[in-house]
């Protein structure tokens, strides 16, 4: 793969989980009153969102590491070590 693939879907892969992870958070904290009631509507999402959103970001990071090692590329010796 080419650099700008690896940063291409590190780009998008920490994109995503920084969204996924706000809306795991927001999903974790929204409530909603009713009469006498407190309701959690979103609350069985939060897990599987912040699940995903770190994953994502995992992903993401690592890819735009890899961009980053692409980019420099490691120079060959031009003469072998050798040893005595």
């Amino acid at each position: 793969m080419k650099k700008s693939d690896f940063q291409l879907i590190g780009i998008i892969g920490t994109v995503l989980g920084v969204l996924f992870l706000a809306g795991g958070v927001f999903a974790t904290v929204y409530f909603e009153t009713t009469w006498i009631f407190v309701e959690y509507p979103y609350a069985k999402y939060a897990p599987s969102l912040l699940i995903a959103g770190i994953i994502l970001l995992v992903v993401g990071v690592a890819f735009l590491w890899r961009a980053s090692q692409e980019a420099f590329p490691k120079p060959s010796p031009s003469q072998p070590l050798q040893s005595s």
